[in-house]
Protein backbone atom coordinates (compact mmCIF):
# COMPACT_ATOMS: atom_id res chain seq x y z
CA UNK A 1 0.00 0.00 0.00
CA UNK A 2 2.45 2.43 0.83
CA UNK A 3 4.54 1.83 -2.37
CA UNK A 4 1.75 2.29 -3.97
CA UNK A 5 0.59 5.86 -2.43
CA UNK A 6 4.00 6.90 -3.56
CA UNK A 7 4.50 5.81 -7.09
CA UNK A 8 0.74 7.33 -7.84
CA UNK A 9 1.77 10.60 -5.94
CA UNK A 10 -0.77 10.61 -3.07
CA UNK A 11 2.13 10.71 -0.52
CA UNK A 12 5.42 11.48 -1.06
CA UNK A 13 8.82 10.20 -0.10
CA UNK A 14 9.64 12.71 2.75
CA UNK A 15 6.74 12.24 4.55
CA UNK A 16 5.62 9.71 7.34
CA UNK A 17 3.71 6.54 5.65
CA UNK A 18 1.93 3.93 8.24
CA UNK A 19 0.14 0.86 6.96
CA UNK A 20 -1.82 -0.21 9.56
CA UNK A 21 -3.87 -3.88 9.09
CA UNK A 22 -7.25 -4.93 10.12
CA UNK A 23 -7.18 -7.13 13.28
CA UNK A 24 -9.17 -10.54 13.94
CA UNK A 25 -11.29 -10.98 17.10
CA UNK A 26 -9.57 -14.34 18.82
CA UNK A 27 -12.68 -15.32 20.78
CA UNK A 28 -14.12 -15.79 17.67
CA UNK A 29 -11.63 -16.66 14.92
CA UNK A 30 -9.45 -19.19 16.64
CA UNK A 31 -8.66 -23.12 15.30
CA UNK A 32 -11.44 -25.00 16.26
CA UNK A 33 -12.17 -29.01 15.79
CA UNK A 34 -12.81 -29.87 12.70
CA UNK A 35 -14.80 -32.93 13.11
CA UNK A 36 -17.26 -31.22 15.85
CA UNK A 37 -17.76 -28.51 13.40
CA UNK A 38 -19.42 -30.96 10.72
CA UNK A 39 -21.08 -32.44 13.60
CA UNK A 40 -22.66 -29.58 14.72
CA UNK A 41 -23.84 -28.24 11.35
CA UNK A 42 -24.66 -31.63 9.72
CA UNK A 43 -21.42 -32.10 7.30
CA UNK A 44 -20.44 -35.57 6.02
CA UNK A 45 -16.50 -36.16 7.68
CA UNK A 46 -15.56 -37.26 4.38
CA UNK A 47 -16.07 -34.71 2.01
CA UNK A 48 -13.29 -31.91 0.85
CA UNK A 49 -14.82 -28.65 2.18
CA UNK A 50 -14.54 -25.29 0.65
CA UNK A 51 -15.66 -22.12 2.50
CA UNK A 52 -16.53 -18.92 1.65
CA UNK A 53 -17.68 -16.25 3.56
CA UNK A 54 -18.56 -12.37 2.43
CA UNK A 55 -20.75 -10.42 0.24
CA UNK A 56 -22.48 -12.19 -2.60
CA UNK A 57 -22.36 -8.85 -4.61
CA UNK A 58 -20.20 -10.29 -7.45
CA UNK A 59 -18.01 -6.87 -7.20
CA UNK A 60 -14.72 -6.92 -4.86
CA UNK A 61 -15.62 -10.35 -4.18
CA UNK A 62 -16.22 -12.64 -7.56
CA UNK A 63 -16.79 -16.79 -6.76
CA UNK A 64 -18.83 -17.02 -9.69
CA UNK A 65 -15.57 -18.42 -12.15
CA UNK A 66 -14.93 -21.08 -8.95
CA UNK A 67 -18.80 -22.23 -8.86
CA UNK A 68 -18.73 -22.96 -12.43
CA UNK A 69 -15.42 -24.34 -12.57
CA UNK A 70 -16.59 -26.66 -9.58
CA UNK A 71 -19.71 -27.53 -11.52
CA UNK A 72 -17.91 -28.48 -14.66
CA UNK A 73 -14.81 -30.61 -13.28
CA UNK A 74 -17.50 -32.11 -10.75
CA UNK A 75 -14.30 -33.41 -8.38
CA UNK A 76 -15.40 -36.15 -6.10
CA UNK A 77 -16.38 -35.46 -2.54
CA UNK A 78 -15.92 -31.56 -3.10
CA UNK A 79 -18.45 -29.29 -1.95
CA UNK A 80 -18.83 -25.70 -1.10
CA UNK A 81 -20.41 -23.30 1.03
CA UNK A 82 -21.61 -20.07 0.40
CA UNK A 83 -21.56 -18.17 3.98
CA UNK A 84 -23.31 -14.54 2.93
CA UNK A 85 -25.86 -12.70 1.00
CA UNK A 86 -26.08 -10.11 -1.67
CA UNK A 87 -27.58 -8.49 -4.64
CA UNK A 88 -26.16 -10.79 -7.21
CA UNK A 89 -26.77 -14.16 -4.85
CA UNK A 90 -29.62 -15.51 -7.54
CA UNK A 91 -26.97 -14.95 -10.62
CA UNK A 92 -24.95 -16.86 -8.44
CA UNK A 93 -27.33 -20.03 -7.35
CA UNK A 94 -28.58 -19.87 -11.31
CA UNK A 95 -24.31 -20.84 -12.60
CA UNK A 96 -24.55 -23.40 -9.92
CA UNK A 97 -27.44 -24.98 -11.12
CA UNK A 98 -26.87 -24.69 -14.68
CA UNK A 99 -23.46 -26.73 -13.83
CA UNK A 100 -24.41 -28.54 -11.41
CA UNK A 101 -22.15 -27.47 -8.64
CA UNK A 102 -22.12 -28.83 -5.47
CA UNK A 103 -22.65 -25.53 -3.85
CA UNK A 104 -24.94 -25.19 -0.78
CA UNK A 105 -26.19 -21.75 0.23
CA UNK A 106 -26.47 -20.64 3.53
CA UNK A 107 -27.17 -17.13 3.37
CA UNK A 108 -26.49 -14.34 5.90
CA UNK A 109 -25.42 -16.08 9.09
CA UNK A 110 -23.90 -14.40 13.23
CA UNK A 111 -20.40 -14.19 13.19
CA UNK A 112 -20.10 -17.00 15.33
CA UNK A 113 -22.06 -19.43 13.00
CA UNK A 114 -20.29 -18.27 10.02
CA UNK A 115 -17.06 -18.95 12.00
CA UNK A 116 -18.19 -22.59 12.88
CA UNK A 117 -18.33 -23.33 9.16
CA UNK A 118 -14.44 -22.11 8.50
CA UNK A 119 -13.75 -24.37 11.25
CA UNK A 120 -15.48 -27.07 9.16
CA UNK A 121 -13.80 -26.27 6.14
CA UNK A 122 -10.52 -28.00 4.50
CA UNK A 123 -9.66 -24.70 1.83
CA UNK A 124 -11.23 -21.27 2.41
CA UNK A 125 -11.68 -18.78 -0.76
CA UNK A 126 -10.98 -15.42 -1.10
CA UNK A 127 -11.67 -14.94 -4.98
CA UNK A 128 -10.99 -11.78 -5.41
CA UNK A 129 -11.56 -9.09 -8.88
CA UNK A 130 -8.22 -7.94 -8.69
CA UNK A 131 -9.72 -6.42 -12.12
CA UNK A 132 -11.19 -3.86 -9.55
CA UNK A 133 -7.85 -2.59 -8.52
CA UNK A 134 -5.87 0.02 -10.13
CA UNK A 135 -3.48 -1.67 -12.70
CA UNK A 136 -4.46 -4.78 -11.39
CA UNK A 137 -2.44 -4.31 -8.01
CA UNK A 138 -3.74 -5.49 -5.18
CA UNK A 139 -4.75 -2.68 -2.47
CA UNK A 140 -6.99 -3.67 0.13
CA UNK A 141 -5.56 -5.15 3.54
CA UNK A 142 -8.37 -8.62 3.53
CA UNK A 143 -9.44 -9.57 6.94
CA UNK A 144 -11.09 -12.33 5.30
CA UNK A 145 -7.64 -13.64 5.03
CA UNK A 146 -6.66 -13.04 8.03
CA UNK A 147 -9.78 -14.14 9.84
CA UNK A 148 -9.55 -17.83 7.76
CA UNK A 149 -5.75 -18.22 8.90
CA UNK A 150 -5.94 -16.90 12.15
CA UNK A 151 -9.30 -20.46 12.12
CA UNK A 152 -5.97 -22.10 11.30
CA UNK A 153 -7.51 -22.81 7.83
CA UNK A 154 -5.20 -23.03 4.28
CA UNK A 155 -7.07 -20.37 1.88
CA UNK A 156 -7.37 -20.19 -1.42
CA UNK A 157 -6.87 -16.82 -3.08
CA UNK A 158 -5.83 -14.78 -6.00
CA UNK A 159 -1.76 -14.24 -6.67
CA UNK A 160 -0.68 -11.22 -5.89
CA UNK A 161 1.85 -9.16 -3.98
CA UNK A 162 -0.49 -9.19 -0.71
CA UNK A 163 -1.83 -12.63 -0.80
CA UNK A 164 1.26 -13.66 -1.30
CA UNK A 165 2.62 -11.98 1.58
CA UNK A 166 -0.29 -13.40 3.38
CA UNK A 167 0.21 -16.96 2.82
CA UNK A 168 3.81 -16.86 3.10
CA UNK A 169 4.55 -17.87 -0.68
CA UNK A 170 2.18 -20.26 -0.43
CA UNK A 171 3.03 -22.26 2.94
CA UNK A 172 -0.32 -21.21 4.06
CA UNK A 173 -2.42 -22.33 1.09
CA UNK A 174 -3.06 -21.87 -3.30
CA UNK A 175 -2.48 -18.28 -5.03
CA UNK A 176 -5.02 -19.52 -8.47
CA UNK A 177 -6.07 -16.74 -10.75
CA UNK A 178 -10.02 -15.84 -10.44
CA UNK A 179 -11.04 -17.44 -13.87
CA UNK A 180 -13.16 -20.68 -14.65
CA UNK A 181 -10.23 -21.83 -16.59
CA UNK A 182 -7.63 -21.52 -14.01
CA UNK A 183 -10.06 -22.82 -11.45
CA UNK A 184 -10.80 -26.17 -14.01
CA UNK A 185 -7.12 -26.83 -13.58
CA UNK A 186 -7.14 -26.65 -9.92
CA UNK A 187 -9.75 -28.95 -9.87
CA UNK A 188 -8.24 -31.44 -12.23
CA UNK A 189 -5.01 -32.29 -9.61
CA UNK A 190 -7.06 -31.26 -6.69
CA UNK A 191 -4.94 -31.33 -3.43
CA UNK A 192 -5.67 -34.49 -1.42
CA UNK A 193 -7.18 -34.22 2.21
CA UNK A 194 -3.52 -35.62 3.42
CA UNK A 195 -1.83 -32.48 1.56
CA UNK A 196 -3.81 -29.92 2.84
CA UNK A 197 -4.02 -31.10 6.33
CA UNK A 198 -0.15 -31.11 5.63
CA UNK A 199 -0.46 -27.18 5.14
CA UNK A 200 -2.46 -26.73 7.92
CA UNK A 201 -0.74 -28.27 10.49
CA UNK A 202 2.12 -26.00 9.29
CA UNK A 203 -0.03 -23.13 9.54
CA UNK A 204 -1.25 -24.11 12.90
CA UNK A 205 2.13 -24.43 14.19
CA UNK A 206 2.86 -21.22 13.16
CA UNK A 207 -0.28 -19.42 14.65
CA UNK A 208 0.78 -20.88 17.89
CA UNK A 209 4.72 -20.08 18.20
CA UNK A 210 3.42 -16.64 17.17
CA UNK A 211 5.30 -16.66 13.72
CA UNK A 212 2.30 -15.32 12.06
CA UNK A 213 1.92 -12.05 14.44
CA UNK A 214 5.82 -11.54 14.07
CA UNK A 215 5.37 -11.30 10.32
CA UNK A 216 2.37 -9.22 11.01
CA UNK A 217 -0.22 -12.02 8.92
CA UNK A 218 -3.05 -12.43 11.80
CA UNK A 219 -2.63 -9.53 14.39
CA UNK A 220 -5.79 -9.04 17.17
CA UNK A 221 -7.66 -5.78 17.49
CA UNK A 222 -5.31 -4.92 20.73
CA UNK A 223 -2.11 -5.28 18.26
CA UNK A 224 -3.93 -2.77 16.18
CA UNK A 225 -4.64 -0.49 18.48
CA UNK A 226 -0.98 -0.96 19.95
CA UNK A 227 0.28 -0.26 16.71
CA UNK A 228 -1.84 3.00 16.47
CA UNK A 229 -0.87 4.30 19.93
CA UNK A 230 2.79 4.00 18.36
CA UNK A 231 1.93 6.21 15.21
CA UNK A 232 0.11 8.72 17.47
CA UNK A 233 3.47 8.46 20.15
CA UNK A 234 6.12 8.94 17.34
CA UNK A 235 4.48 12.05 15.38
CA UNK A 236 2.66 13.97 18.09
CA UNK A 237 4.72 13.60 21.24
CA UNK A 238 3.93 16.78 23.61
CA UNK A 239 6.33 19.70 23.85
Amino acid sequence: MKSFLIEKKYASYNKPIYSIPNGIDPQIFFPRDRYACRQQLGISQDSLVLTYVGSLNRFIQEPGPIIEALGREKPKDVVLYMIGDGNKRKELENIASKFGAAVIFKGRLPQQEAALYVGAANLCLAPYNKALFPEGKFTSASLKVCEYLACGRPVLTIPCERMDYLLNHGEYGFLVENEVESYRKFFQATPSIREILEIEKSLINNLNNSTLRAQGIVLTWKDIAEMYKKVIRDNYTCK
